[in-house]
């Protein structure tokens, strides 16, 4: 629930995640899509020679889900895999970052709130917001661009950012 999920927000927000890491709710999304595609998820943690123990915390190397991301993609001949999974993010899925994001008083204000507190949840990348004149830009950036993985992360970055704004702006945005 977005209650229990905002309490260990809160107890874990002095521990903000280290860089690289990634709060385990992508793992929950991308089991949910590759199993929605015929993947076996646990099948293809051992085929990516990935330590299964690593998608069982609060927190979960970047990099590990990225090789995962490639790996489900090429299984399942699902070439936008990283937009599916970005489908899934809501304001909810991200704890109290998306309740401060629903409550801020403009769309701008819950833009800077993504953007300042968004390493909370996620170490793998910079989230940057830009203003000129009458333009926002958005931006998202890995630390590891050249990373496996890393443009289904940057695809999931850009679905997840356009679900966020719908649900601040209207479905329609």
């Amino acid at each position: 629930s977005v209650e229990a999920d905002s309490i260990t927000d809160l107890a874990e927000a002095d521990r903000s995640p280290s860089a690289g890491f990634i709060h385990f709710g992508v793992v929950k999304a991308i089991r949910t899509v590759l199993a929605e595609r015929g993947a076996d998820f646990d099948g293809l943690v051992a085929e990516a020679g990935l330590d299964p123990r690593v998608f069982g915390g609060r927190l979960v190397p970047f990099t590990a889900l990225g090789q995962l991301l490639a790996l489900g993609a090429g299984r399942t001949g699902c070439a936008h895999l990283g937009l599916l999974v970005g489908q899934r993010a809501t304001l909810d899925s991200l704890g109290l970052i998306g309740l401060l994001m629903r409550n801020s008083g403009t769309v701008g204000d819950a833009l800077r709130a993504l953007e300042a507190h968004l390493c909370v949840r996620n170490r793998g990348a910079l989230v940057g917001l830009g203003v000129f004149d009458d333009t926002a830009v958005l931006s998202y950036a890995p630390h590891e661009p050249e990373a496996e993985g890393a443009a289904h992360h940057a695809e999931r970055g850009i679905a997840k950012a356009t679900n966020l704004l719908r649900a601040l702006c209207a479905a329609d945005w």
